[in-house]
């Protein structure tokens, strides 16, 4: 008798993990492909290997982004304030969240402030540690794992667009880093959850500005979970 290496239980708890990590509803063919009008390559000058980018764009392109204050789901957001405002004048880490309730972005959240900003208050400039939604479903949980540092909406999703506007639809959750990645998060934070709602088809990433609005370092996220080095964050941020 043939052994049954995939059966229908397999299946089902394939999907919701992978929807859990992307945060789509499952709903027909279509959810593989990007939405319309959505391109699904970057621009030429984000870094699409997940590397740092060489790009020196500048003030003019980051600056004007107005962006609020987020406390949290429920709660009236903060007024508009320009990136600019933020980011001088000792520049910032700016971590462009996918999607809030997502787990993987989550664990990303307390590597940042966990690990990584004890490390920045070494540094003379001290750059501020701050990230991006740009949604607030499902927000409480990020701030919790994000406390101590402030998360804004950028109702716009100029960061994204900014990343090169990239989408990875539900073959992402084929992938076998998507799996190990969701793995990971499991084991290193145990009690950390995540929920299905929210938009996670969006990547993130990560940036690094100077004072003068320049990106010194740009991380792409290839797949969902996939996060920016923290020594090459803190190099980065070093520099300043």
């Amino acid at each position: 008798m043939p052994v049954r290496l995939f059966t229908k239980t397999h299946l089902t708890q394939f999907l919701a993990v992978g929807t859990l990590l992307s945060g789509t509803t499952l709903v027909g063919v279509r959810a593989f492909a990007s939405p319309a009008g959505h391109p699904t390559t970057t621009r030429m000058s984000a870094s699409t290997t997940g590397r740092p980018s060489t790009s020196t764009s500048t003030a003019s392109t980051l600056f004007p982004i107005p962006l609020r204050k987020v406390t949290g789901e429920a709660a009236a957001l903060g007024g508009a304030i320009r990136a600019e405002n933020l980011i001088k004048p000792d520049g910032a880490v700016i971590f462009v969240v996918r999607r809030p309730g997502c787990i993987l972005c989550r664990e990303e959240a307390m590597d940042l402030s966990t690990q990584l900003a004890p490390r920045l208050k070494s540094i003379k400039k001290q750059p501020k540690l701050m990230a991006v939604v740009a949604e607030t479903t499902s927000v409480d949980g990020f701030l919790e794992a994000f406390k101590g540092f402030d998360t804004y909406l950028d109702e716009e999703r100029s960061f994204q667009k900014f990343l090169g506007d990239r989408w990875l639809g539900l073959k992402g959750m084929f992938y076998p880093s998507v799996w190990k990645n969701g793995s990971r998060a499991q084991k290193r934070y145990p009690g950390l959850e995540g929920d299905l709602k929210g938009e996670g088809r969006r990547l993130g990433g990560l940036v690094v500005v100077d004072g003068q609005g320049e990106v010194v370092y740009q991380y792409n996220e290839k797949v969902f979970g996939d996060h920016a080095p923290l020594e090459e964050v803190y190099s980065a941020a070093s520099k300043l």
